[in-house]
């Protein structure tokens, strides 16, 4: 090997470096630069990268009443109202500062909602006023939280209760029973599961996030206490009460279908790795032009049941994974890289550091991302933007 080209390598990488910080990326490995120009496929997340990720509750099904953002909270029976506002507050980790909210742009989304349908603007003082007893925590795998608080039954008597959010089909599957229009509480009907599921396809085929709400009253104190010691007894909870859902739009950005078709004319296979259901991922992933009539859209928990064969066969043609756990997007990028392809991966949070590991070339972002996404990454998008990487 001459003796000047490891430094002519160098110096042009470093060039190129400087040149992409021009278009959002910086650039942590340098070798990533000409890697990069050889990628075949992106796995990218949608939240965030291929959306703005400013979300706002657009339309409700809640206690069977439909509404939408412009609605009047008078159609709303005070129990009720009361019920969906502390559930947001309390189970809830988001905050507003000077600066702006803090927090998960979900849980953000849901406050504004509190706020503006529901007339309950000052949700610091629904949790100063309330004991919180145990939490489970969001995760993408679990795809709900749930909060246990100290509350009290309508004769005054101290019980326990539950507040669950979180994936819809998921918060439905904990409920056997349902808070009807006039506060009153009934046994959930096969016709009513169907007539949610369908609210539920409904906004998810509008490419809108769907999140359930839903509480549960523990009156057995033995439970509550054993609840409150014991956050896998909280997590395995069920018959809960169906509060409604809401659907949460999540506008893409400018320039990403561009960008997308761009990706594709170049040969490049944009995939969507999501944690949304399956029809919201499949109407954005139609809406970026990344889903055709030959593609394949799967989820998670089918897509990790796969043999070797089936892996080899589907994922050619896999175009959207939904409701994705951070390991179904680690099977992917392992088996993509085994077939021969050069795999580039988006990330933001720390569970996503697996795969933007072993991926030959993974992108966080500069804005949403954790340091842990960034210190596992190559590539940082400084403006979190799908076009960037273009």
């Amino acid at each position: 090997v001459p003796e000047g080209l490891p430094m002519a390598v160098t110096m042009a990488l470093a060039f190129a470096t400087t040149q992409m910080l021009k278009d959002n990326n910086l650039v942590r490995v340098m070798a990533s630069c000409e890697t990069m120009g050889a990628a075949t496929t992106i796995c990218s997340d949608k939240t965030g990268t291929m959306t703005e990720n400013k979300m706002t509750v657009v339309k409700f099904q809640i206690c069977t009443i439909d509404g939408d953002r412009d609605s009047d909270s008078g159609k709303f029976e005070l129990k009720m109202a009361t019920l969906l506002s502390d559930g947001i507050a309390i189970n809830s980790t988001a905050f507003n500062t000077p600066d702006g909210w803090i927090g998960s742009k979900t849980e953000v989304a849901l406050l504004n909602f509190s706020a503006s349908v529901l007339h309950q603007p000052n949700y610091q003082s629904q949790r100063e006023n309330t004991r919180v007893i145990q939490r489970v925590p969001f995760s993408s795998e679990r795809k709900y939280m749930t909060t246990a608080v100290e509350a009290f039954s309508p004769e005054g008597r101290p019980i326990g209760r539950l507040f669950l959010k979180g994936a819809s089909e998921i918060a439905l599957s904990k409920c056997n029973r349902v808070m009807g229009k006039d506060g009153a509480i009934e046994e959930l009907q096969e016709d009513d599961i169907k007539h949610m599921h369908e609210c539920i396809s409904e906004y998810a085929n509008e490419s809108l996030r769907t999140i359930g709400l839903a509480y549960k009253d523990i009156v057995d104190t033995e439970l509550f206490s054993q609840v409150s010691s014991d956050p896998e007894s909280l997590e395995q909870q069920t018959d809960f009460v169906w509060l409604g859902v809401v659907g949460i739009e999540d506008p893409l950005r400018e320039g990403v279908q561009d960008a997308v078709t761009k990706c594709q004319k170049a040969g490049i296979m944009v995939r969507m790795v999501t944690g949304d259901n399956l029809q919201t991922a499949k109407a954005i992933a139609r809406k970026a032009n990344i889903l055709d009539s030959n593609g394949l859209a799967m989820e998670g928990s089918d897509f990790r049941k796969l043999n070797d064969d089936q892996y080899r066969k589907l994922i050619p043609k896999l175009q959207v994974l939904a409701r994705s756990s951070p390991l179904d997007k680690q099977i992917l990028v392992r088996k993509l890289k085994q077939y021969g392809e050069i795999v580039a991966v988006t990330g933001d949070g720390t569970n996503d550091g697996p795969a933007l590991k072993a991926a030959h070339v993974g992108f966080s972002m500069g804005i949403a991302g954790t340091e842990v996404a960034k210190e596992a990454s190559a590539i940082v998008l400084m403006d979190d933007n799908f076009t960037s990487i273009v």
